[in-house]
């Protein structure tokens, strides 16, 4: 496990798709807690990348369409080719 890594507020920059809602599901478990996350994104530009660490991805998907992000140690990515179109 690495070392925590400090961030500063100067390090933060204005995200590029502004969440509209966020409703969590925790399934509490001594051996393996499961939390199912719904957001809701307003049109943004680029790729989506959402920060989280040691991540056990089950299943992502967008507007019901299964997407396939991109998995890194600080998080996961999907593409914005994968992101729909803005209304």
């Amino acid at each position: 496990m690495t070392s925590p890594r400090t961030i500063h507020l100067h390090d933060y920059e204005p995200f590029s798709h502004p969440v509209q809602s966020v409703h969590l599901t925790f399934r509490l478990d001594p051996q393996a807690t499961t939390v199912r996350a719904e957001i809701a994104f307003a049109a943004g530009s680029g790729d989506l990348h959402l920060d989280g660490v040691a991540l056990d991805l089950i299943s992502a998907s967008i507007d019901g369409a299964p997407v396939t992000p991109t998995l890194s140690d600080d998080g996961l990515t999907v593409s914005a080719a994968d992101l729909p179109d803005a209304p």
